[in-house]
């Protein structure tokens, strides 16, 4: 389970956060903004930024390929039956840490 300070780090991290393009922050910045949990489609939607086909792609082929498979193995994401969610450690964010990551 990981720290707000840990998180941060993490965040921060250019060698962690070197990444498949930008699949970990935007997969991680939806799980933020749906309140913790989000499904395939949402993150999907995330990346693809409306382009239906690629939707279809990222569903299919990135989300849990790429960075869920990680995010999962780092401690900060659980899969669920229809996606992902936040592990616990981000129940206790305030709303400005929560701020602060979104911003990193």
């Amino acid at each position: 389970m990981k720290t707000y300070e840990e998180l941060k780090d993490f965040l921060k991290s250019k060698t962690k956060l070197r990444m498949s393009h930008v699949y970990k922050p935007v997969f991680l910045l939806t799980l933020l903004e749906k309140k913790g949990h989000a499904t395939k489609q949402d993150i999907a939607e995330s990346f693809a930024l409306r382009d239906s086909d690629l939707v279809k792609h990222y569903k299919t082929n990135v989300v849990h390929q790429m960075p869920g498979k990680r995010l999962i193995r780092d401690g900060l994401v659980e899969k669920t039956k229809d996606g992902y969610k936040l592990t616990e450690a981000f129940d206790a964010l305030t709303d400005s840490q929560l701020a602060e990551v979104k911003r990193l």
